[in-house]
């Protein structure tokens, strides 16, 4: 028990402000630092079962308490990042908080012991948090964008939307709030469902002509009457948004880093750096071959540069034993469209997995009636690995975020 008159051993500590001491009630005398301030990083990496004495009128019983650990979470303002997932409040009233600290994401679950206090649990995944990271990417292209104005350039995202789609809608208009945010231009043309290729085509070159817009996006999917390729291919490279001109894939499988990058591989990259995991070295498995995702993050991580350099085995449909491979990563990479096709007994420990997948589910449970899950089965192979994106708040995030790179890259390139 670490309460009043007991002692902790404590190898590692962070400095939290005096309330967040004195509200998790946590005596400092056997620490390396005696004052108030201490708390211990490895508080939150406890062995199994070891109990927090939490102040009675403040926290009570947890399992019924939510209100109260998020006040736990308002309190320690300064070292928490992340809001305490409420999804993960399971059959049992166990309840799973997820924090960020300054060193990365830390992830522990809280339960009730039969004293009424909280009870740590097994040590889970650390929480690679894409939309925090998307938050700092966009401030740095805000910073980017102000520079250009100052000298009369203003970056430009011209969007075409063919339908109405009601995914993509939504997508586009995110982009547009994106845009809004950090000072790109951004106009949407909104097509009926029913325009023909040779419509979209004209538009296309169209807008590769108009100064307005430095990079040009074309959101798909189309209906079919439109050949998606051909109108990628029709684009400017110079304004080409995605990174998906044959030109600019090109220049990405040479190494070559300074233009268009598809934008969710270059997410998966930036998560990675980020999080300050280094492929170098390291095997990783890609589960998909997608020109959009499988093949160019493939491609990336192989590539001989800083935050790259692993050896790479890509693996798809045609894959007789896909666990094969991904028992033997370091990291793996899902991009295959299909849930639980990553599952714990797949995985050794201390894998990272980046979940790529975005798929529709059926939830009685939730008042639409669906939800969003991943290519991996979360909630099991979080228990293995030793970072893992969700699904929301993973890749989805960073890929709208390097379109912001992307356009903010074209802007610079073409003011010279």
């Amino acid at each position: 028990m670490l309460g009043p008159g007991s002692a902790a051993t404590i190898e590692e500590h962070e400095r939290l402000s005096p309330a967040v001491w004195q509200y998790l009630d946590i005596p400092p005398a056997h620490t390396p630092d005696t004052s108030p301030e201490c708390l211990h990083d490895g508080f939150f990496g406890c062995e199994t079962g070891r109990e927090l004495l939490y102040p009675p009128p403040a926290v009570g019983n947890l399992g019924s308490r939510v209100d109260a650990l998020q006040e736990l979470v308002a309190v320690a303002r300064n070292n928490v990042r992340d809001p305490v997932d409420l999804d993960d409040v399971d059959a049992n009233g166990e309840l799973r908080g997820h924090w960020r600290n300054r060193t990365g994401a830390v992830a522990h679950a809280l339960g009730t012991s039969p004293h009424g206090n909280a009870t740590l649990r097994d040590m889970t995944a650390q929480i690679i948090d894409g939309e925090a990271i998307a938050r700092e990417i966009r401030a740095e292209v805000a910073r980017r964008v102000a520079a250009l104005r100052q000298h009369n350039v203003t970056p430009g995202l011209a969007v075409i939307l063919v339908g109405d789609d009601p995914g993509s809608v939504s997508y586009v208009a995110g982009k547009a709030r994106d845009c809004e945010e950090v000072g790109i231009f951004s106009e949407t043309f909104h097509l009926p469902g029913e325009t023909s290729h040779a419509e979209v085509l004209a538009l296309v070159h169209q807008l590769n002509e108009d100064g307005r817009f430095t990079v040009i996006l074309p959101q798909l999917p189309m209906p079919k009457q439109i050949d998606e390729q051909a109108i990628i291919d029709a684009i400017d490279p110079a304004k080409d948004a995605d990174g998906l001109h044959p030109a600019n894939l090109g220049r990405v499988l040479r190494g070559e880093l300074t233009g268009a990058i598809p934008c969710t591989p270059n997410g998966v990259m930036e998560l990675l750096a980020r999080s300050g995991i280094d492929p170098a070295g390291k095997h990783a498995v890609v589960v998909g071959r997608s020109t959009l995702v499988g093949r160019p993050v493939a491609v990336l991580l192989s590539n001989k540069a800083r935050g790259a350099n692993a050896t790479v085995t890509i693996c798809h449909t045609g894959t007789p034993d896909l666990a094969a491979f991904t028992r033997e990563a370091d990291i793996v990479i899902m991009a295959a469209g299909r849930p639980n096709t990553l599952t714990a007994d797949m995985v050794r420990d201390g894998v990272v997995v980046i979940d790529v997948g975005v798929n529709r589910v059926d939830d009685a449970t939730r008042e639409r009636g669906w939800r969003l899950v991943g290519d991996c089965d979360y909630r099991a192979v979080r228990e293995k690995a030793s970072w893992i994106t969700k699904v929301p708040g993973g890749v989805g995030p960073m890929t709208r975020a390097m379109l912001l790179v992307n356009t903010v890259r074209a802007a610079e390139a073409a003011a010279g």
